[in-house]
């Protein structure tokens, strides 16, 4: 799975991209070989008070997105990267995807045979 971070109108610190590389790969972890891209953007308040998160899931045949603001970039991104790992979950469970086990990811990650 590739992580590529994104930041417009603000810095990210060394610590903070790592921070949220953790928090992506522990969330997104389960459905990581079906998976390609994670692409992530952070949009710094301008005008407003928050800071938007954005993210895109490249999945083999789809691609999901997902988006939060908040006032705080982790909390935007917390919501924001759980919003996409539903998104994801549903995919996986619409697409009927097995994965290695013979198993089928449904909402929430709750396994199903």
């Amino acid at each position: 799975m590739k992580i590529l971070i994104h930041a417009r109108d603000m810095k990210l610190t060394k610590l903070e991209r790592a921070k949220i590389e953790r928090r992506l790969i522990l969330i997104l972890a389960r459905y990581g070989a079906r998976i390609d891209r994670l692409k992530v953007g952070f949009v710094g308040p301008r005008g407003s008070v928050h800071a938007r998160f954005a993210i895109e899931v490249r999945m083999k045949p789809r691609l999901v997105r997902a988006e939060h603001s908040a006032t705080d970039l982790f909390v935007a991104l917390e919501h924001g990267v759980q919003r996409a790992a539903r998104s994801v979950a549903r995919a996986i469970a619409r697409e009927g995807w097995w994965d290695e086990t013979g198993v089928i990811a449904g909402p929430l990650g709750i396994a199903s045979r």
